[in-house]
């Protein structure tokens, strides 16, 4: 370690280090100058671990994890602090200097798992916001789609995935589809969670998606090895241009190696990346730590062409797939490399769109958030005359205090199924709600008829206090009108509105609203007349 007046210089060149434009041998040189120092460096990069410009907490980032080569347990406490403290030398830290230290311990190996550990933030919905914008906008390639469904997939248990996404099919719904339909296509993801996932994304088939933009693209350098046993090896690497070059960033390469077994089924797969000025890194990886190796394994080269490397490539996934078996991660971070994409997945039939938007709708109404659920049931509506979108839809507006556009939708939703209950019931909540008596009682009167017959203790519960209403109204006319009928009287206030029934298109119907005599709990009603 630098001592005396050597540390000083030494931290002053570091300190200075923060505000420079640093070019790629700078930053090794400077990574090198951390690591002498050692612990001497730590209070300089956790002071600029809490500044605001993120620029400066990702290289102060950069230095710790050099530092915690030679230091681990002395940083891994350091950022635990940061994390867990309000604050740090008097300097309060913000919740993005908390992220990078949680992100910093990940990266070290370490669990976050007491709540001593854990972060409290100032803003935890900011900050999940910002993530998520974050990650959009590093999804505008196909290789960054699928790092970032990779990580997903290996990084997430399934609830946390399907919230992450969900959470990004808000805030980006243009660039989510990418990532929606990259995860679909990984083949650790059984049926039931493809179906999960492809219903809370429901609301992408409303959104136009960005489309992605692939930055400038090498040529890139393949070959084949074939092992007398039949086994073959298929190796692809590229090194890509950096634009602009005045940004100072080195080329990034990659590379791709699949191992084909002597049944043609994709059994290994290696992805390596990385920066190097003259592509020398690139030679070396393919040549030294790839050919080599298996020239001495009784593997030889052979000719073949690029088109068919990737013909072999994409029947081999394709074959693997067919049998039940999932392919190597590796092959989907590269696989953009032979210009392959979803070549592994079978033909299967697609789901019914309209049937899983409808679906999530009813969950998102349920969950009480009408305002995201009223988009997909409106668009239901243009395509099928369904009576539970219509009912939906209705429940929406009841929600935002359009009662008239929420009459309208029932009634069509009513003449749609006029057997199902619950649709009277909510006419004459709207029709309370407008302060229109007659209507109230002509649809309480519907729902008693509709609905006594029904077993479960809530309807029955709703059903005796519809009676209470139907003979309160009748009592009312009988003091305000002597000797005229109660149901005359409303006929003749409330004739029968004018509207055409629409031909019902017969497709299947999702979970309904309300509950039908086969249900055993029925939803809660929007409101009670």
């Amino acid at each position: 370690m630098p001592g005396g007046q050597g540390s000083l210089l030494a931290l002053q060149d570091l300190a200075r280090s923060f505000g420079e434009r640093r070019s790629p041998s700078r930053e090794r040189e400077l990574c090198d100058l951390a690591g002498s120092l050692g612990t001497t460096a730590l209070p300089l990069a956790l002071r600029e671990l809490v500044r605001v410009e993120p620029a400066r907490r990702a290289w102060a980032g950069r230095l710790l994890l050099r530092v915690a080569a030679d230091h681990r347990q002395r940083v891994i406490d350091a950022l635990h602090a940061i994390g867990a403290d309000p604050c740090l030398g008097g300097v309060g830290p913000q919740d993005d200097a908390k992220v990078t230290a949680l992100a910093l311990l990940g990266e070290l190996g370490e669990r976050v798992t007491t709540s001593a550990d854990a972060a409290s933030f100032r803003d935890a919905g900011a900050i999940q916001r910002r993530s998520l914008a974050e990650l959009a906008d590093l999804l505008t390639c196909a290789a960054d789609v699928a790092l970032a469904a990779d990580l997903l997939v290996t990084q997430l248990e399934p609830e946390a995935m399907l919230e992450l996404v969900d959470g990004l099919a808000q805030t980006a719904p243009a660039r989510c589809g990418h990532l929606v339909d990259e995860l679909l296509g990984r083949t650790e993801l059984d049926a039931a969670m493809r179906s999960e996932l492809r219903r809370v994304t429901a609301s992408l088939a409303l959104v136009t998606p960005t489309p992605l933009d692939e930055p400038a693209r090498g040529k890139p350098r393949s070959l084949a090895l074939r092992h007398p046993s039949g086994r073959r090896v298929v190796i692809v690497g590229r090194r890509d241009p950096v634009e602009p070059r005045s940004s100072g960033a080195d080329p990034r390469w990659r590379l791709l190696c699949l191992l084909i077994d002597a049944d043609g089924q994709l059994v290994e797969a290696l992805h390596r990346e990385g920066r190097d000025d003259d592509g020398a890194a690139l030679t070396a990886a393919i040549a030294d730590e790839l050919v080599s190796p298996l020239l001495a394994d009784g593997f030889a080269q052979e000719a073949a062409r690029p088109s068919t490397l990737r013909s072999r490539v994409a029947q081999a996934a394709r074959r693997t797939t067919a049998r039940g078996g999932e392919l190597p991660g590796a092959y989907f971070l590269g696989r953009d490399l032979l210009d392959l994409t979803h070549d592994h997945r079978a033909p299967t039939a697609t789901p019914d769109p309209t049937s899983t938007m409808l679906g999530r709708a009813v969950d998102l109404l349920a969950a009480g958030e009408p305002e995201r659920a009223r988009p997909l049931f409106a668009h239901v509506v243009t395509r099928r005359e369904d009576d539970e979108a219509l009912a939906g839809l209705a429940l929406c507006l009841l929600a935002a205090g359009e009662l008239d556009g929420a009459r309208v939708h029932l009634e069509r939703a009513a003449a749609a199924a006029p057997t199902w209950a619950l649709h009277a019931w909510n006419l004459a909540v709207v029709a309370h709600r407008q302060g229109r008596a007659a209507a109230r009682y002509l649809a309480l009167r519907r729902y008693a008829e509709l609905a006594s017959t029904l077993q479960t203790n809530d309807e029955q519960a709703r059903v005796e206090l519809a009676r209470r209403l139907i003979a309160d109204h009748e009592r009312e006319v009988r003091l305000d009108h002597p000797g005229c009928d109660a149901l005359v009287l409303a006929r003749s206030a409330e004739p029968p509105a004018r509207r055409a029934r629409r031909r019902s298109t017969g497709a299947p119907r999702a979970t309904k609203l309300s509950a039908r005599p086969r249900r055993s709990a029925p939803p809660p009603s929007p409101a009670r007349p």
